[in-house]
């Protein structure tokens, strides 16, 4: 199965995909609620997998009808720079750039995209060293909306003239899959190794699914 033939960009989703964060986001946002009194319920935050972190701090404010909006943003931004920045426990997943490196050397551009702020991103493909293997990245604050909406994607895919039918994406949320399908790209790839489950990948039609991006460097994908 060559899946990358043909292919002349893949993006990745960072966090969960090519990033290793032990889950802190969802704890800082969770934190962040409990931190206001907001209330929320643990299975709520499912469907806010890999949806732009200030858009679902917004929701739940909107549902407790509060209106401080400035100081919940604030506090978030705050302890997830804390939380990420400080101790050094975020990294790479394993063969990230490896992966990165075998699509260049395709003549694939490899791009990232994120739910997170672009002030976060850029800190974050600095400290993981991704600055010196991808050709560009998307933050949801740059477009009209993240995830699931695909302008994200078409930001990327306006950028660099490059058509949907020879675009992959990645992730490991449903948030991600759908994306990529509403942004018509070829293929859907899901990994296990960060929010969702492989039903949910499934149910949300992804391509297909791996354990992690490691397994895409196998040459027959090429």
């Amino acid at each position: 199965m060559t899946i990358f033939r043909e292919i002349d960009m893949v993006i990745f989703d960072m966090a969960g995909t090519v990033i290793d964060e032990k889950g802190i986001v969802y704890k800082v946002l969770k934190d962040t609620l409990r931190h206001f009194n907001l209330k929320f319920s643990e299975d709520e935050f499912d469907y806010f997998h890999g949806i732009n972190k200030i858009s679902v701090l917004e929701h739940f404010m909107d549902l407790n009808k509060f209106k401080d909006t400035e100081s919940v943003i604030n506090y978030f931004n705050t302890n997830i720079e804390k939380s990420y920045f400080s101790n050094n426990i975020i990294e790479p997943m394993n063969n990230a750039t490896e992966l990165f490196k075998k699509l260049r050397e395709n003549n694939i551009k490899v791009c990232l995209n994120t739910g997170h702020s672009r002030k976060i991103a850029n800190k974050l493909i600095n400290n993981m060293g991704f600055d010196k293997y991808i050709d560009g990245s998307v933050t949801s604050d740059e477009v009209l909306e993240g995830r699931p909406y695909p302008y994200m994607i078409e930001k990327l895919k306006n950028e660099f003239n490059i058509e949907s039918d020879k675009i992959i994406k990645i992730g490991d949320t449903v948030a991600d899959i759908k994306e990529g399908i509403n942004a018509f790209t070829r293929i859907q790839i899901g990994v296990l190794s960060g929010a969702d489950s492989r039903e949910k990948l499934l149910e949300a039609n992804a391509s297909f699914i791996v354990d992690s991006i490691s397994d895409l460097l196998d040459d027959k994908y090429y």
